[in-house]
């Protein structure tokens, strides 16, 4: 049993691609491979699009075979005949990610709406805005616009599509639209649902999405109020950290007995913070923090605040040989 289990699991490494869900073994957090880095790491994307890179051997894929060799009450589903999907999604127009196979999807435009759609889809990288395709779409039309590699997903372009609506009737007038998708990871691999039109599992993203707006009158009003105002607060400057900072208590409060322990880390806390503040402002590109192992609360605590802040590019396990698991170096945009 256990010399099957070992197979299964070295199966399960084998087999990683992105857009694989995963667990990392040394926590409880879950995301999307998003791309296979140098020196078998791994990229994982977790929540709000936080990239963490970790090792090919500490993450798992999360699949149904886990449950039955964990015992969690695996039940062998049953075969029964094939039951047709018909798509529930709203009329618009989406973008929609067909899978070919396990490395290979096909882009589609669909036409989910009562207009006649003239179109242009674009790539934009760094240098310039790359035509992809062009056209009209009828309703209920759909056009498949090319097809993307899985393995190279975190070098995806930004998806530019430029929409016009029109009709022969009477109808209210509808503004020109043109939207932008930067994709990532963990919200991607998590919308597969049956596109409309093509009646098809697939990634499906709607573009006419309504969202809503700021009040652009309002910001430009408050922007710039009081930049002539000479009873404005005087700016505030944030002294810029060390690159290593030591949260150790001892280290950064001189009388610290008689403190509880939520006291000590409320107050590890607040220097931490106030550090990556001042590393941020002061643009550093990089800051490492030293924490100790210990129980992991203090770790973990910082680890979730980092995951969730968005001036984080990534952070990970730093200066291993001299503090094991004790330290995290956090990387900055």
């Amino acid at each position: 049993m256990v010399q099957n289990y070992c197979s299964s699991t070295r199966q399960i490494y084998t087999k990683m691609k992105v857009g694989d869900k995963v667990r990392l073994l040394r926590g409880s957090e879950e995301g999307f491979i998003s791309a296979f880095l140098k020196n078998n790491l791994i990229e994982i994307e977790i929540e709000d699009g936080f990239k963490i890179p970790v090792m090919r051997n500490e993450v798992v894929v999360i699949a149904a075979d886990e449950n039955k060799y964990f015992d969690r009450g695996y039940i062998e589903p049953k075969e029964s005949a094939p039951v047709k999907k018909t798509s529930t999604a709203s009329e618009g127009m989406y973008l929609a990610f067909v899978e070919i196979n396990d490395q290979q999807l096909s882009l589609y435009l669909i036409n989910n709406t009562s207009y006649s759609i003239p179109f242009a889809m674009s790539e934009e990288t760094t240098h310039a805005l790359n035509g992809v395709a062009a056209g009209m779409l009828t309703p209920g039309a759909s056009q498949k616009i090319n097809e993307k590699l899985v393995s190279q997903f975190d070098q995806w372009p930004t998806v530019v599509v430029q929409l016009l609506f029109h009709q022969n009737s009477a109808s209210t007038l509808k503004m020109p639209l043109s939207k932008k998708f930067k994709f990532k990871a963990a919200s991607f691999f998590r919308s597969k649902r049956v596109a409309p039109v093509l009646e098809k599992p697939a990634f499906l993203f709607k573009i006419d999405e309504e969202s809503q707006l700021p009040d652009l009158e309002f910001l430009k009003e408050n922007l710039f109020k009081g930049q002539n105002d000479d009873t404005r607060q005087p700016r505030v400057t944030v002294p810029k950290p060390s690159s290593v900072v030591d949260l150790h208590i001892e280290k950064i409060a001189t009388a610290h007995e008689g403190l509880t322990n939520a006291q000590m880390l409320e107050m590890q806390l607040q220097h931490f913070e106030q550090a990556l503040d001042g590393a941020i402002a002061s643009g550093m590109d990089e800051i490492t923090f030293i924490h100790g192992s210990g129980h992991g609360v203090l770790k973990n605590a910082i680890q979730k605040k980092l995951s969730k802040h968005s001036q984080v590019q990534f952070f990970k396990d730093a200066m291993k040989e001299k503090f094991g698991y004790g330290a995290t170096l956090v990387k900055l945009k």
